[in-house]
C-alpha cells in the first residue's frame, strides 16, 4: 500500500473536507478525491460520506483511522531511528585497548567496522589497562576493554575472555634453568621465582597481578628490569637480561621470531578475565550495540584460536 494513500486519507479525516484537505496538501481535488477512491478499492469500501457540511467517515473509515494512524506513526519513527543510525555511522568512535589486546584486536576490529560502516571514522588507542580506564571515564573514548583491577564503579561492564600468562624466553635461557626448549611444555610458576624476569612497573596491572601471585604462593620474583612498553621488553628478553612474562595474544605475529620460545605458565596457571566496558559520558551513537556485538564476536574467534581462553569466574 502506498503510504502517500494513507497521509492523504488522515488530511482529509482531519480536515473534514476535500476541499480544505487539497489545499493544505498543495494538490488539486479532483486528484485528491481519485487518490481516496483508489484507497477505498484497496481497502474493498467507502471510507467518506460527503454532504453540504464536508467529508464524514464512516464505519469503515473509522476503523482504519486508527490503523491509518498506527502506520504513519510507526514509519515516522522508523525513519527517525534509521536517520540516527546514518548520522552516527558517519560520524566517529574510539576504542581503548591494553596493548597485548590490540596486538590481535586492533586490526580485525578496524576491518570489520571498515567494511560495515564505510563513513564511520574509527580511532583504536593502546596503553596500559589503568590510562585505558581514565580514557573511558573522561570521555576521550567510547568503548574499552580493560582488566578487572583497572574497573570501577562508573563503568558498565562484562566479561569477556580471558588471558593466560606465558614466559617468553630464549632457548638458552630455558634450558639454563629446567633443561627444556620446548614452547609447548609448561612452566611451573615457582621455577620462575629462581631467574631473572623482566617485567612491567608497578603501577602496571600485570605487575601488580604477578607480584600478589608470588605473595599468594610463598615466592619472591627476582626483577632485574623494569620495563613498560611491550616491545623493549621482548628486546630484552631476547638479550637474555631476563625472562618476560606475557599474555599470549601480546606474543602474537613477529615478537615471535628468532628462535624465541614461549612457554604457558602453570602451578598455578595464571589467567586474566578481559572486561568490555563502556562508561556513562559515552557519546550516544546507535551504532553502538551492533560494535559491541562484533567486538564479542571477534574474541569468540581469538578464543577459537587459542589467543585467549574461555572467562574464569
Amino acid at each position: 500500500m502506498d503510504l502517500r494513500l494513507i497521509r492523504y486519507f488522515l488530511q482529509v479525516a482531519s480536515s473534514g473536507s476535500f476541499s480544505k484537505a487539497a489545499l493544505q496538501l498543495e494538490m488539486p481535488q479532483p486528484s485528491l478525491s481519485r487518490n481516496i477512491r483508489k484507497l477505498e478499492g484497496v481497502l474493498g469500501g467507502i471510507l467518506f460520506h460527503r454532504d453540504g457540511r464536508g467529508a464524514h467517515l464512516t464505519l469503515l473509515g473509522r476503523s482504519f483511522l486508527v490503523h491509518a494512524q498506527t502506520i504513519v506513526e510507526a514509519w515516522q519513527d522508523a525513519e527517525e531511528e534509521l536517520h540516527r543510525l546514518t548520522q552516527s555511522t558517519r560520524g566517529s568512535v574510539s576504542f581503548g585497548l591494553p596493548s597485548s589486546v590490540g596486538r590481535v584486536l586492533s586490526v580485525p576490529l578496524a576491518r570489520r567496522l571498515g567494511e560495515a560502516y564505510p563513513d564511520l571514522s574509527i580511532r583504536i588507542l593502546e596503553g596500559f589497562s589503568g590510562h585505558v580506564a581514565e580514557w573511558l571515564q573522561n570521555g576521550q573514548i567510547d568503548i574499552a576493554v580493560l582488566y578487572r583491577g583497572s574497573l570501577s564503579p562508573g563503568l558498565i561492564s562484562e566479561v569477556l575472555a580471558a588471558e593466560e600468562l606465558y614466559c617468553f624466553a630464549t632457548p638458552d635461557a630455558f634450558r639454563a634453568l629446567d633443561g627444556c626448549d620446548t614452547p609447548e611444555a609448561p612452566i611451573p610458576f615457582g621455577a620462575l621465582a629462581r631467574t631473572p624476569l623482566v617485567l612491567p612497573g608497578r603501577p602496571h596491572g600485570l605487575r601488580r597481578y604477578l607480584d600478589r601471585a608470588a605473595r599468594e604462593n610463598d615466592l619472591e620474583l627476582q626483577v632485574v628490569l623494569e620495563v613498560d612498553a611491550l616491545y623493549t621488553t621482548f628486546e630484552a628478553a631476547r638479550a637474555q637480561i631476563g625472562m618476560a612474562i606475557m599474555p599470549k595474544a601480546a606474543l602474537a605475529g613477529d615478537l615471535v621470531s628468532n628462535g624465541m620460545v614461549a612457554r604457558r605458565i602453570e602451578a598455578p596457571v595464571l589467567t586474566q578475565n578481559l572486561y568490555l566496558a563502556t562508561g556513562a559520558r559515552r557519546p550516544n551513537f546507535a551504532a553502538g550495540p551492533e560494535m559491541i556485538s562484533l567486538i564479542k564476536a571477534i574474541s569468540a574467534e581469538l578464543v577459537a584460536k587459542e589467543y585467549w581462553v574461555p572467562a574464569r569466574t
